[in-house]
């Protein structure tokens, strides 16, 4: 947000654009790790067993060892999806999606090789990539909200604003207690310039989480562009609880600027 701005007394939608992308939910990382059943204590475990147990106690090093091994010996979808998710975690993303790919050839029916492939190209900035994918596994898995989601966070970097809401909203319906998707659709309507249908998304996800912040920020933002001072200021000191050390908090204390405790404390 441009210095001018930050002493406006009611907000503008080009103040409410500008300070929504900084709180923006970013991509839920869908990369699932399989659950699998050990062999009992008197054999041998096979790599991917003893990969995965590796896995599970922290020793993400020998974990990764004993998944090669056992992608070396069969090179199934379990191992390629968990071997990925380690690797792409660890930051090698390059091998990571290489074996996203090999999963989805594997066994194009898997929603997760999907979402996981979807997920990096998304992270990669493999924009058209990553919407192929995630529409891939939204057709694998109706019920995907997480895809929608991330879906949705697809199409806002395009700036495609209408369908980020139409996928956000598709998130909601799938599943009523997602909060991160009913704070994204709240700031994509600030974006549109929907401040009622905004304020409702926010106070969804409030009453779902009464801490988060995020919503309590965007509250306060559409209390304010509707020239309601008392009601944003209230959701302002919200916020600053719930983040007094959080990125906008230097912000919201400017606005709280002739209370000094907050400006001292947020508290």
């Amino acid at each position: 947000m441009a210095e001018s701005e930050i002493g406006a007394t009611r907000t503008t939608h080009h103040e409410l654009q500008c300070e929504e992308l900084m709180l923006r939910t970013t991509y839920i990382m869908t990369i699932a790790i399989f659950v699998v059943l050990l062999m009992g204590c008197g054999e041998e475990k096979a790599p991917y067993e003893k990969g995965m147990a590796y896995y599970r106690s922290g020793e993400i090093g020998k974990a990764i060892l004993e998944l090669k091994k056992a992608a070396e010996a069969d090179s199934t979808v379990e191992v390629c999806n968990n071997l990925g998710a380690i690797l792409y975690n660890e930051g090698n993303a390059k091998e990571a999606m290489a074996l996203f790919r090999k999963a989805v050839e594997l066994d194009p029916s898997s929603d997760v090789g999907h979402r996981n492939l979807a997920f990096a190209y998304a992270e990669k900035g493999v924009l058209n990539r990553a919407i192929q994918e995630y529409e891939a596994a939204i057709r694998l898995d109706p019920q995907d909200a997480e895809s929608c989601f991330n879906l949705a966070l697809v199409y806002h970097r395009r700036e495609e604003l209408e369908r980020s809401i139409a996928y956000n909203e598709m998130a909601v319906a799938r599943d009523p207690r997602f909060v991160e998707a009913y704070v994204n659709l709240g700031f994509d309507y600030v974006e549109q310039g929907m401040v009622d249908q905004a304020r409702t998304s926010f106070e969804k996800a409030v009453e779902i989480n009464p801490q988060c912040a995020n919503a309590a920020f965007g509250l306060a933002l559409t209390y304010e562009a509707k020239g309601q001072k008392a009601q944003a200021r209230a959701w302002w000191r919200k916020y600053l609880k719930f983040e007094p050390k959080g990125t906008w908090a230097y912000k919201v204390r400017e606005r709280l600027g002739d209370d000094e405790s907050w400006m001292k404390n947020g508290q």
